[in-house]
């Protein structure tokens, strides 16, 4: 009885553990199943919430890259402005003042007359937009020449390119372009790479061309380009500077200020009564009438007060002087350039400035001493001191040369150090009084 009860009990319980396993069994499957889509839905959103938060990320970040590009520069094509000698660019927020750095600047239509492709309405903004859909054609939107030295200018470029993704590109193109069409002759060469330059405090890339030319077997003066390159949307603008060599295009572009911050920026100007000025490259002087004004020192002198008359630039290349665009090589290579001469009708007593690399006579002492030139057969009585001209001591070199004859000539030298080079201003003839005073129309420049 007790083993059938508990045979009967096992049963049971073997049915009971049977249904509960059949219902238990559908009861997890249903668990499971829910569970499933529970972590499904849950992947779900956690993909929708992830790919949100990468959406506002990028949002963000291409926000952030506006603001920043439109703090460098606006979003659509706009023409510079020139004011005063001032040239700003509204597309590179960037200011040029030439003026004050010894350069006129021009419009397109300014310097380009009458090329029917110029530009005369720079405010038609959208007949200009239509113009550069031809990939052949260009705005320039500045030029700047050196008044005392025109192969050294500055221009602006803008055109279309809307098929290059960043401007590295840009500058291979450029380059490959160049190579494949080089502007070059049996007697010249040309040398074209990658480069780069600083505008405002930012480094711009870019490339560097350069030409070198032949004449009958003697090595001519080359030509020294350098082109940085900004791109904005579809467009480029370039900044071009032709000048010696890359030293000398970068103190171009280092007239480049930011125009936002240009009166924090600006450095201060050098006072008017210092006759040596803050820059100290080469740049050569100016004759308006009767009026000489040195573009490396402050002054200038009216040649007028001793009835005297300006030597030729002819004259002067007789006497030496190179052409225009070999003037800085010839100073560099040790030769002295005449800057300026004048003389009266007789040419007896003459007034010269000239300019020099060597500084050795800019450090001489103070001295007085007699000695006889054998060469030229004369008596030299040479004194070496420092006098005040315009304000400031330099040292001078003043001689009486007595000829063998009794005729007398005298010269007056003074050297005034500037970076680099050396200005003499000299005075010579046979009027002693001439000489000695010669320097007494040398004033500071207006």
């Amino acid at each position: 009885m007790k083993r059938n009860l508990k045979k009967s009990i096992i049963s049971m319980i073997i049915v009971l553990m049977l249904f509960l396993s059949g219902c238990g069994g559908s009861e997890n499957k249903t668990g499971k199943n829910t569970e499933k889509e529970t972590v499904k839905k849950e992947r779900s959103y956690k993909k929708k919430a992830k790919k949100e938060k990468k959406e506002k990320k990028e949002d963000k970040e291409n926000k952030e890259t506006e603001e920043e590009n439109k703090k460098l520069n606006t979003s659509k094509l706009s023409l510079g402005n020139i004011e005063d000698g001032v040239y700003i660019s509204k597309m590179l927020n960037l200011r040029f003042d030439a003026k004050s750095n010894n350069m006129e600047v021009y419009y397109e239509s300014e310097f380009m007359g009458e090329f029917s492709d110029a530009i005369t309405d720079r405010s038609d903004i959208e007949d200009i937009d239509k113009r550069l859909d031809d990939e052949y054609y260009m705005v320039s939107d500045m030029h700047a020449i050196d008044i005392s030295d025109p192969t050294r200018t500055v221009d602006i470029f803008i055109y279309k390119d809307p098929d290059v993704r960043n401007i590295y590109d840009y500058t291979k193109k450029v380059i490959k372009e160049f190579e494949e069409d080089p502007i070059e002759d049996d007697n010249e060469t040309m040398d074209i790479h990658s480069s780069s330059g600083v505008i405002a405090g930012k480094k711009v890339p870019g490339i560097e061309i350069s030409w070198k030319s032949e004449y009958e077997g003697i090595e001519m003066p080359g030509y020294y380009e350098k082109q940085l390159y900004f791109k904005i949307e579809e467009y480029i603008v370039e900044i071009s500077a032709c000048c010696y060599d890359e030293e000398d295009a970068q103190k171009l572009f280092d007239i480049f200020e930011d125009a936002k911050n240009t009166d924090s920026n600006r450095k201060t100007k050098p006072e008017k009564d210092d006759i040596v000025k803050e820059r100290s490259r080469f740049a050569r002087g100016e004759i308006k009438d009767s009026v000489y004004t040195s573009n490396m020192l402050n002054m200038q002198c009216d040649i007028s007060k001793k009835h005297m008359i300006f030597s030729t630039q002819e004259e002067l290349e007789l006497m030496g002087n190179p052409p225009d665009r070999e003037i800085k090589d010839y100073i560099d290579s040790g030769n002295m350039y005449i800057d300026m001469m004048a003389h009266d009708v007789t040419y007896d007593n003459t007034i010269v400035i000239m300019v020099s690399k060597s500084r050795e006579e800019t450090k001489e002492e103070e001295t007085t001493e007699t000695y006889f030139d054998e060469e030229d057969n004369k008596t030299v009585e040479l004194t070496k001191k420092k006098i005040n001209f315009l304000g400031e001591d330099f040292i001078s070199r003043s001689t009486v040369e007595t000829y063998s004859d009794g005729e007398k000539s005298y010269k007056k030298y003074i050297f005034i150090p500037y970076g680099e080079y050396t200005l003499i201003a000299l005075a010579m003839g046979r009027d002693q009084e001439f000489v000695e005073n010669a320097f007494d129309i040398f004033t500071l420049a207006k």
